[in-house]
């Protein structure tokens, strides 16, 4: 029959076209770099200076995670805002990641670069949250379009104590190689996201080290 044959010839396109594009811009990728972040012995991390629109975002994702639950405190709140901003960038130098994020995938699987799927990046961000010991939260892995190959997505879901997966916020570095993006859960356009509890077959133990 002629329409499978057509079918799988077109799927076939769609690949060797979304594959092509994706070396094509591997050879254009650059490198990110945010200056004076790094870890403290204290558990946090710090950065020398923050620019406008970060400075911007952590207010208002503090205002948003107060909101979930009056029961949030303040301090954990402001916290977790700035952790979840500043963390993603120096995982972003550490791990050496080429934006944007798909070139870093590409990097990723074909061994040139050692971390920076989404999966690294969810990882890596819920271990660092349970670390702070921030009693007004539960940490959620989030999973979006789950079994497409090229559109899977991982990320971090902060919920209040005991509330519900799609009343917490996304905490997503991925998207903008480590420059945080963040919203409700419900109110993200780019993904529709559903719990996950572990991927199957993966260790993460590697990752602990971060």
């Amino acid at each position: 029959m002629l329409y499978p044959k057509l079918s799988k010839s077109f799927k076939f396109f769609k690949k060797l076209t979304l594959l092509c594009s994706i070396v094509v811009l591997t050879a254009c990728g650059t490198p990110v770099r945010y200056e004076g972040v790094k870890t403290s012995g204290y558990g946090l991390t710090e950065a020398v200076t923050l620019d406008a629109a970060t400075r911007v975002s952590i207010t208002k994702l503090t205002k948003a995670l107060k909101a979930l639950d009056p029961k949030i405190t303040a301090a954990d709140a402001a916290m977790l805002a700035r952790e979840a901003h500043l963390y993603p960038m120096y995982l972003a130098n550490v791990w050496n990641v080429s934006s944007p994020p798909l070139v870093n995938n590409y990097l990723r699987n074909s061994g040139k670069r050692e971390y920076g799927l989404c999966i690294d990046w969810a990882y890596a961000m819920r271990q660092r949250m349970r670390g702070l010991n921030l009693n007004s939260f539960d940490w959620h892995w989030g999973i979006a379009n789950q079994g497409s190959e090229w559109r899977e997505h991982s990320t971090l879901v902060a919920t209040a104590k005991g509330a519900k997966f799609d009343q917490g916020i996304v905490l997503d570095p991925w998207r903008n190689s480590g420059k945080l993006f963040w919203s409700n859960t419900k109110e993200d356009s780019s993904y529709q996201w559903k719990p996950y509890t572990e991927p199957v077959g993966w260790t993460p133990s590697r990752l602990d080290s971060f």
